[in-house]
C-alpha cells in the first residue's frame, strides 16, 4: 500500500512539475500574440495621443518642454530603456495631472510643473509614469476591461478611443499597480542619480491638498501617506549614492 501512494504521488509531483515547465514556454512569442498586441498598444496609443492633441493645446514653453524631455532622458539612458518607445508631451491644462498611454506617450500638465517645488519631485511623478509604461501597466488594465476587439477598434479613434481615454484618465489602477510602479520609479531615479525622495516629498504635498480633482493615481488613494512612508523605507533600503542636482 505504501508502495503504492509513494508511486501516486511522484505522479503528481511529475505532473506538477510538467506544467510547472509549460507555464515557463513562451507560447505567447512563440506564435507572435506577443508582437501583435504590442502593435495594438501602440496604435492604440497613437490613436488616443491624436485624440487629445485635437482637443488640448499643446505647450509651447520651451522651458517645461526641456525640462520634462531632460527628465525622461536621464531615466531612459541611465536604465537602458532605449529599446522601449517613449513620446512625452507636454499640454496646457489648468488640473494637477500626469499620465501613460499604451505604447509609449506620457502626457504631463503644465499645472503639474508649476505645482512641484523641486524637479526631483516632477522627476518623481514621471518616473512612477514611466513605470507604467515599463511594466506595461495600461495595456494589461485596458486589455482586461475591453478586450482585444474594442482594443483594436480604438486604433481607429472615434467613439470607441474616446471611451478607451475616458477609462484611463478616470482612476484605473489599482493599489497593487500603483505600488508596483512606486517601487520600480524608485529603481529608475536611483539608476539616474535623481533622489527617489522626491516621489514622497510629492506625494506628502498632494495630500495635503485640499484642491478636489488633483493628480489621479494620488487622489484615488487615501493611503498616500503610507505610500510615501513605503517609498521612504525603501529607499533606506538602498546603499548611499550621491544625486545630482537638477537644475535643467
Amino acid at each position: 500500500m505504501n508502495k503504492i501512494l509513494f508511486r501516486g504521488l511522484i505522479l503528481v509531483l511529475s505532473i506538477f512539475a510538467v506544467y510547472q515547465g509549460l507555464k515557463e514556454v513562451p507560447w505567447t512569442k512563440w506564435f507572435g500574440i506577443d508582437e501583435k498586441y504590442i502593435e495594438i498598444e501602440q496604435e492604440v496609443g497613437d490613436a488616443l495621443w491624436h485624440l487629445i492633441e485635437s482637443s488640448e493645446t499643446i505647450s509651447t514653453d520651451t522651458q517645461n518642454i526641456k525640462v520634462v524631455d531632460s527628465i525622461v532622458n536621464q531615466i531612459v539612458i541611465r536604465n537602458k530603456l532605449q529599446n522601449i518607445r517613449f513620446f512625452p508631451h507636454v499640454i496646457d491644462n489648468l488640473q494637477v495631472n500626469a499620465f501613460a498611454l499604451p505604447g509609449g506617450h506620457l502626457v504631463v500638465h503644465t499645472a503639474l510643473i508649476e505645482k512641484v517645488e523641486t524637479q526631483e519631485q516632477l522627476a518623481g511623478v514621471i518616473a512612477h509614469e514611466l513605470s507604467h509604461i515599463t511594466e506595461r501597466h495600461i495595456s494589461k488594465k485596458l486589455l482586461k476591461e475591453f478586450g482585444v476587439a474594442i482594443l483594436t477598434g480604438a486604433t481607429g479613434g472615434g467613439e470607441g478611443a474616446r471611451k478607451v481615454l475616458t477609462f484611463i484618465s478616470s482612476r484605473a489602477y489599482d493599489r497593487t499597480l500603483e505600488s508596483e510602479a512606486d517601487m520600480q520609479a524608485i529603481e529608475f531615479l536611483y539608476n539616474a542619480q535623481i533622489n527617489p525622495l522626491g516621489l514622497a516629498q510629492f506625494m506628502e504635498i498632494m495630500s495635503e491638498s485640499d484642491l478636489p480633482n488633483e493628480l489621479d493615481w494620488i487622489s484615488t488613494h487615501p493611503s498616500s501617506e503610507e505610500r510615501a512612508q513605503n517609498i521612504k523605507n525603501r529607499v533606506d533600503e538602498l546603499p548611499i549614492k550621491v544625486y545630482k542636482d537638477l537644475n535643467i
